[in-house]
Order: structure tokens, then sequence, then C-alpha cells
């Protein structure tokens, strides 16, 4: 979400992730401690998969 937030304008990218963005950050980001997050970002994988959720047009 980071990476096309600087592809799109903000208005379109709180028109299509806002939502799940707030959803992130208020019901499940909000159950796990610093620490925790801190360990899971390091474990982060390398590829993402929102790319497979949106159309290749989506991206230009």
């Amino acid at each position: 979400m980071g990476e096309r937030r600087q592809q799109i304008s903000e208005l379109d990218w709180w028109k299509r992730y806002g939502p799940a963005w707030g959803a992130v950050k208020r019901d499940i980001l909000a159950k796990f401690d610093p620490t925790e997050i801190a360990d899971a970002r390091t474990q982060q994988p390398a590829d993402a998969l929102l790319d497979l959720v949106e159309s290749p047009w989506e991206q230009l």
C-alpha cells in the first residue's frame, strides 16, 4: 500500500485503500505490542500480494 501511495494521487489512494488501511491500523495492529510489530517487519516477504489483485493497467 505504501508503494502505491507514491504512485497515485492521495485522493485516489484513500478511495481505494483507505478502508483497508484503517482496518489494519485499528483492528489488527492494535492487537500487537510494538516489539511484535517490529519483529514482524524484519520477517516481511519481499513480494507484494497487492499486485495480484490489481489489474496491470491500474499500475501505469
